[in-house]
């Protein structure tokens, strides 16, 4: 997503007419580099679809660049957190999933992927406009909340390129060894 006053020219009107398509097209993977590749697009550009909304209203107060007054962007006029997603539904606004806590903003408008997002992204110049920021942003979850914390965990911190013992061995554990 970019700043509304900061889109390349017919941007808006480019997005509106695509269809859905996967992210990771994993037929194609061929390579380490490819690999890569896919990796990185999965990291910063899946969302927190627990929070995707159509609702008119919001997608109107992000199209409205008054908005984003004294928000970071990074130097191509994009945003760190905030995604456009093509569905199936239409255009949906939603929030980066790993990228939105594992992104930190410099000054330069560019970005230290992988490093944690500090929980007081104002001191480095990050903020979210006011009254847009969904309340689940930084939070577990909804669509895991009454699974088993071992559950929740596997499905929130794990992916199935890079399996990880820890987390494995929890979900395996017995509810008395957890």
């Amino acid at each position: 997503m970019y700043r509304p006053d900061r889109e390349p020219p017919g941007y808006w009107e480019w997005l509106q007419k695509q269809r859905p398509e996967p992210l990771v097209d994993a037929s194609k993977i061929r390579t380490r580099e490819d690999w890569i590749k896919a990796g990185k697009a999965a990291f910063q550009d899946v969302d927190r679809v627990s929070i995707r909304s159509d609702d008119a209203a919001v997608i109107r107060a992000y199209r409205d660049p008054a908005a984003w007054e004294d928000v970071w962007t990074r130097s191509d006029g994009s945003l760190l957190m905030e995604r456009w997603v093509v569905t199936s539904e239409g255009l949906k606004i939603s929030f980066a999933e790993c990228a939105g806590c594992h992104g930190m903003p410099r000054p330069d408008g560019a970005v230290l992927w992988g490093a944690p997002l500090a929980r007081s992204g104002a001191k480095r110049g990050f903020t979210l406009p006011t009254g847009l920021r969904p309340a689940s942003v930084g939070g577990g979850s909804p669509l895991f909340e009454h699974h088993p914390l071992a559950v929740a965990l596997m499905c929130e911190f794990s992916v199935p390129w890079k399996p990880d013992d820890r987390i494995e061995d929890l979900a395996n554990a017995s509810e008395t060894d957890r």
